[in-house]
């Protein structure tokens, strides 16, 4: 995963292999969120997990916190276990949050061929036409 901090908005790249394996995913891909504490000329310290460490213009530090869910979604993916992956898609309510997800699995199956998962990932996703 990558982060970046830029206009006072943290943006999480869930997936960036996304632009190799299918590019048209990017967008659902990509969450959001305002960063307003971190004020102007803040600056990324480290960021592992789901932890952001984040530096304030005055010096003083701030931690903020992305989705633990892609980092379930990347174990999955490395062991290979498509049905876990499918039903942590499954468990998450929020709704863009879900279809980032579903569309990062779909790209994780394309990436393996793993049609089954696609066919359900892109569903749900409601990428409809990419199913076909």
């Amino acid at each position: 995963m990558l982060v970046t901090l830029s206009d006072q908005k943290l943006e999480c790249y869930l997936y960036p292999n996304v632009v190799y394996v299918e590019s048209t995913l990017m967008p659902l891909t990509v969450t959001s969120k305002p960063c307003l504490d971190a004020g102007p000329y803040a600056q990324l310290v480290s960021f592992a997990g789901a932890h952001v460490l984040c530096r304030k213009a005055d010096g003083s530090n701030l931690a903020m916190m992305v989705s633990p869910f892609p980092l379930l979604l990347y174990r999955f993916f490395e062991k290979g276990q498509w049905d876990l992956a499918i039903r942590l898609c499954r468990y998450v309510k929020n709704s863009s949050e879900a279809t980032g997800l579903w569309a990062c699995l779909a790209c994780m199956a394309i990436f393996n061929r793993e049609l089954n998962t696609v066919e359900i990932a892109l569903a749900a996703a409601e990428e409809i036409d990419k199913v076909s």
